[in-house]
């Protein structure tokens, strides 16, 4: 298949795993004989770029200000042309849609009405009923306080609508699949009509991800937290439990924090409560890694911690650790639930509670434990999260969105439109 996948970040320009997660099935996909280009945005560009079979050719939002509605409907009339320019030169047999965060949610509808079989590929909660958070289509959907302004609303966007979509068309949503039953959930209890949309887990590849040789010792234990420095992660938790392992005089626990900084006054916030806990000795931050190098870092490490307060769609970075044989103490909100098993392949605790994440850390000097359930975390991701599963499962679902094409197209299908 000619497969055009459209996202709001491509590798080596990310802000998470999920961006990460698209560049793989993107190279996977290839692998298996399919032909396949990006668009995308030029986020920490000067300006729009091509590379190989990448365009960056899309606005982001968060490098825009205070927009007019003249400069959005010029900014939507720039990046669909681009789409369509690409549509038309590469001729796709289906279009692929991941994370429109920060994009146009309008290329969506643009894409719609190109007349190509569309996939979305749920992973985050970045789409909203009336399309909250995209400024150009909320501009159209939201109503006016007076009847005179919503009829002049109404016939400015039918006439706009010919340029640029303003959202009155339904958003058809049957090629749409979750990467857990968590997210899917609440894109159900929003309104969205996907309550049969298939499930497809993200999956590790298991002989990139796989355990090395580690030295096993009770003490000093050495944790490891990676991911986002953003307070969602839930770090806080991590230091407070720290705090409360020193009070209580339990020594030899060291915590090295690898991920990215995204909110600096958080990251401000965490170094002050590190200095007030004296625990400057205790923790490290080691920066960003680079992934292929994360399979080593899991290495030098006894366990993973993974205290999110928020309801994670699904983490690939945890199911990374997991196939490296990492120990994991971690929360189980949203799609975590799905992967971890209390006392079988993870320690859990809830989120935000540094007091049970402190109690389960201490029961990590008890090498055998950590051996146990890295044992066990290395089967569950070999069991049901493989990334050639996973492939299988996509690449399915791709031919049968593409083998609907023949169906009759005289309105959009009730089962699954917005």
């Amino acid at each position: 298949m000619r497969i055009l996948v459209i996202s709001n970040l491509y590798p080596p320009l990310h802000l998470g795993g999920y961006e990460l997660g698209c560049a793989e099935i993107v190279e996977h996909l290839r692998d298996r004989g399919h032909d396949v280009v990006v668009v995308t945005s030029h986020h920490g560009l000067e300006g729009p770029q091509t590379d190989g079979g990448v365009y960056r050719l899309l606005r982001f939002w968060p490098d825009v200000a205070d927009e007019s509605g003249w400069e959005m409907l010029r900014r939507e009339r720039r990046g669909q042309m681009a789409l369509k320019r690409v549509i038309a030169a590469f001729a796709p047999d289906l279009l692929y849609v991941f994370s429109l965060y920060g994009v146009s949610h309008g290329l969506m509808l643009a894409a719609q009405r190109a007349g190509r079989p569309v996939v979305y590929a749920f992973s985050g909660e970045w789409l909203d009923p009336a399309y909250q958070g995209d400024p150009w289509l909320q501009l159209w959907t939201n109503a006016a306080n007076t009847r005179m302004k919503r009829c002049a609303k109404r016939t400015i966007g039918r006439l706009l609508n010919r340029v640029a979509p303003v959202g009155l068309e339904p958003l058809d949503l049957r090629g749409a699949y979750f990467t857990s039953a968590a997210l899917r959930g609440r894109y159900v209890s929003k309104g969205f009509l996907v309550g049969d949309a298939p499930v497809i887990y993200w999956g590790v590849d298991i002989e990139r991800f796989h355990p090395r040789a580690r030295q096993e010792q009770r003490s000093p234990l050495r944790l490891l937290f990676a991911g986002r420095i953003s307070m969602v992660k839930g770090l806080h938790t991590a230091i407070e439990a720290l705090h409360l392992l020193k009070q209580d005089g339990t020594n030899g626990v060291l915590l090295d924090i690898a991920g990215p900084t995204q909110e600096p006054e958080y990251l401000r916030a965490l170094n002050e409560t590190i200095g007030q806990a004296g625990l400057r000795n205790n923790i490290r931050f080691l920066g960003e890694i680079p992934r292929e190098d994360m399979p080593g870092v899991y290495a030098d490490h006894d366990a993973l911690l993974f205290p999110s307060i928020w309801e994670e769609p699904f983490s690939i970075g945890l199911l990374e650790a997991m196939a490296c044989g990492q120990a994991v103490v971690g929360t189980t909100t949203g799609g975590s639930a799905e992967i971890l098993e209390d006392g079988v392949n993870s320690l859990v605790f809830p989120p935000g509670d540094p007091e049970k994440l402190a109690r389960q850390v201490k029961r990590l000097f008890e090498v055998s434990l950590r051996r146990r359930i890295g044992t066990e975390a290395r089967r569950t991701v070999e069991r049901r999260f493989e990334i050639t599963a996973m492939m299988d499962r996509i690449e399915a679902l791709l031919h049968e969105v593409v083998a609907r094409r023949g169906e009759a197209t005289d309105g959009i299908g009730d089962r699954a439109t917005w």
